[in-house]
């Protein structure tokens, strides 16, 4: 997720040349959904959205994997990523756990390099046995950890 008031969701896509799932520029009030549809908010957006969200197959991946992917990616677009940051961006990896129990373990070398590239790191954890996220592991990679 890259957000802030300088974010142009168009000027990500080109930087770090992958389409976003989610997107916004602030004061619009069309927001670009997963599905490619357009949802209309009741207010315009107080900030700049851009969000890439891994394809299922990636998203079936254990979570170090797909952490690792990200590294890569953030890698080989460091310098972007950095330019967002000094225009006031908040660049942030968003991993999204469904599971009755957990244990993550982030290797050094990725804390290292997340936090040397500025990327912020977010794990939000679900209960799985909450009848919405039974649906979700019934029926989706996601209870596998999406990152976003």
């Amino acid at each position: 997720i890259i957000f802030g008031d300088t974010v142009d969701p168009e000027t990500v896509t080109q930087a770090i040349a992958l389409p976003p799932s989610q997107a916004t520029c602030k004061g619009q009030l069309d927001q670009v959904m997963p599905s490619g549809g357009v949802v209309r908010r009741s207010s315009p957006s107080p900030i700049g959205l851009w969000k890439h969200w891994l394809s299922d197959e990636l998203q079936a991946l254990p979570l170090s994997e797909q952490l690792e992917h990200w590294a890569g990616i953030f890698a080989k677009h460091s310098t972007a990523l950095q330019d967002f940051k000094r225009q006031g961006a908040t660049v942030e990896l968003n991993c999204c756990v469904i599971a009755n129990t957990a244990a993550i373990k982030i290797p050094a070398g990725l804390q290292a390099l997340f936090g040397g590239l500025g990327v912020e790191l977010a794990i939000t954890f679900y209960e799985s046995n909450r009848p919405k996220y039974k649906r979700l592991r019934a029926n989706s990679s996601l209870f596998t950890g999406k990152l976003g």
